[in-house]
């Protein structure tokens, strides 16, 4: 009975760390690199990289197929860098049953500074497969394509709400621990 009364104070403490964050553990911001190297067109040999990031809730599950918005992009290709801003439409990332299968993203009609050459570049993810996804662009009338590795770099961080309410209960039990050996005892 003494430790239910015990934890009688901290109950405020645990449903509002509930209610906060209903889902539980985990919000994750997904993060991954991608890059890979032409194989043909006008740029053969060009090597390009970026990192994008999304949120990894739902409706993402492990059966979901389908595409989640992606917010955060940075990309260099032919040496120009080029974010979400730069976006024909809207990053987005595809899921087959739940496993990643690569992103799309194009930019139409970039220029390499200092010139007049304009080219034009998508990333086409797999249509069940992460290893079908690719990359292909465009400059005056030719067709280049090469191919997207992807690395994950980051998921998994921990929600705010479910860290400062376990913070809270730990200080809690800090303080009610070193109470309970300044009090003097009561026995009769």
């Amino acid at each position: 009975m003494k430790f239910f009364s015990q934890l009688a104070p901290i109950t405020p403490l645990l449903a509002l760390a509930v209610a906060f964050n209903p889902s539980g553990v985990l919000a994750a911001t997904v993060t991954y690199q991608v890059q890979g190297v032409t194989d043909s067109g006008n740029f053969p040999n060009q090597s390009y990289s970026g990192v994008f990031s999304f949120d990894d809730g739902p409706p993402i599950t492990p059966t979901y197929t389908g595409s989640v918005n992606i917010p955060d992009v940075q990309f260099t290709f032919l040496g120009e860098n080029f974010d979400e801003a730069d976006a024909a439409a809207t990053p987005l990332a595809y899921f087959d049953n739940g496993s990643f299968i690569g992103w799309n993203f194009s930019v139409l009609n970039a220029l390499i500074s200092n010139t007049f050459i304009s080219f034009s570049f998508s990333f086409i993810p797999g249509s069940n497969n992460i290893l079908e996804s690719f990359f292909t662009y465009e400059s005056n009338g030719q067709s280049g394509a090469g191919s997207a590795d992807y690395t994950l770099l980051a998921t998994g961080i921990p929600e705010p709400s479910v860290s400062l309410g376990l913070l809270g209960l730990g200080l809690l039990g800090i303080s009610r621990k070193s109470n309970s050996k300044t009090r003097p005892s009561i026995d009769n």
